[in-house]
C-alpha cells in the first residue's frame, strides 16, 4: 500500500531516482518553477520565513534547501545554503 501512494505521489520526471541523487534534486527545482500552484505556496512560505528572519546582513544558514529557493526571497547576501552541489552548476 505504501509502495502505490508514493508512486501516485511521485512525479515522473524524478520516478525511479535515489532521493539523495543531484539529478532529484535538480529535477524538484525544475518541477517547483513549472508547476504555477506549487510555486505560489513555495513563495507564501519563503515570504513567511524571511520575514521571520532577523534585520541585518549576519549569516543565515538554510537547513534542508533541497530544490529551494529561499535566496531569492531574501536580501540577506549571506544566506548560504549547505549543498554540497550547486544547482546553478546543473542548470
Amino acid at each position: 500500500m505504501i509502495r502505490l501512494v508514493k508512486t501516485w505521489l511521485t512525479h515522473p520526471l524524478t520516478r525511479g531516482l535515489n532521493i539523495n541523487d543531484p539529478r532529484t534534486t535538480f529535477l524538484r527545482r525544475r518541477i517547483l518553477t513549472e508547476k504555477k500552484f506549487l510555486r505560489l505556496i513555495y513563495d507564501e512560505w519563503y515570504r513567511s520565513v524571511a520575514e521571520g528572519l532577523p534585520p541585518g546582513n549576519g549569516p543565515v544558514l538554510e537547513l534542508g534547501t533541497g530544490a529551494g529557493f529561499l535566496d531569492e526571497m531574501c536580501d540577506n547576501s549571506l544566506l548560504r545554503p549547505p549543498d554540497a552541489f550547486s544547482l546553478e552548476a546543473r542548470s
